[in-house]
């Protein structure tokens, strides 16, 4: 019962009827998992419910190698984005691609660490569907 006053109902919900979640930090992941929340079952755009949240999307398009007709292997299509945040802020990248498609990335935090959850979501998901491929807290 203790865990959970303390540290589930914080971070799940954002309640801290403790006061040890803030200290923690677990009740702002709670804020930011409800305003998440929130907005896919209101449809709401990202920078619309929350106001330190940038959301940029990427859409990527194949190019052929060369003008030759028959394609032996796709190019490679290289782009590349700089985003820098400041403490507390936050911001969510959304690439757009066909489903067989892949998608190498790099990321670098200097003087601090990064939280980050890299997932995939497929056109018109069902409501709570997560696919998830990786997440760290405080990374550098």
């Amino acid at each position: 019962v203790i865990v959970l006053v303390t540290c589930v109902m914080p971070a799940e919900y954002a309640i801290d009827p403790t006061g040890m979640g803030k200290v923690l930090g677990l009740t702002k992941m709670g804020e930011i998992k409800q305003s998440l929340t929130e907005e896919s079952e209101n449809g709401i755009n990202a920078a619309q419910a929350v106001n330190s949240v940038e959301q940029i999307s990427v859409e990527t398009s194949t190019q052929t190698a060369t003008d030759n007709a028959q394609m032996i292997m796709p190019a490679i299509n290289k782009e590349s984005i700089s985003i820098e945040l400041k403490p507390g802020q936050a911001t969510e990248v959304k690439l757009t691609m066909p489903q067989s498609a892949s998608v190498n990335f790099d990321w670098k935090a200097v003087g601090g660490g990064l939280n980050y959850d890299t997932h995939g979501d497929p056109v018109n998901a069902p409501k709570g569907f997560y696919h998830g491929y990786g997440k760290g807290k405080n990374e550098t």
